[in-house]
């Protein structure tokens, strides 16, 4: 991988805390199993952020609205919105 390809992503320092104090997947709000990027996440949120890394957003659009309801039995749904 390219380092120049490589993006780092700054949460703040108080938004951290509050995520880490949590019991639920940042993302679809399963329950976690790992730390991972510096927030609480499930297996499957994991893995879909590892694969997706480099993900083109300006390529891919939402095909509803933009903004879908990422939860558990939906997560899998839109990729752009997760």
């Amino acid at each position: 991988m390219d380092s120049d390809n490589c993006k780092l992503l700054a949460v703040p320092k108080d938004v951290t805390k509050d995520i880490q104090s949590s019991n639920i997947c940042q993302v679809c709000g399963e329950k976690p199993t790992i730390m991972y990027l510096g927030v609480h996440c499930c297996s499957s949120c994991k893995m879909f952020f590892r694969r997706n890394a480099e993900f083109d957003l300006d390529t891919h659009q939402c095909v509803f609205t933009g903004n879908c309801d990422i939860t558990m039995n939906s997560r899998g749904a839109c990729r752009y919105c997760r």
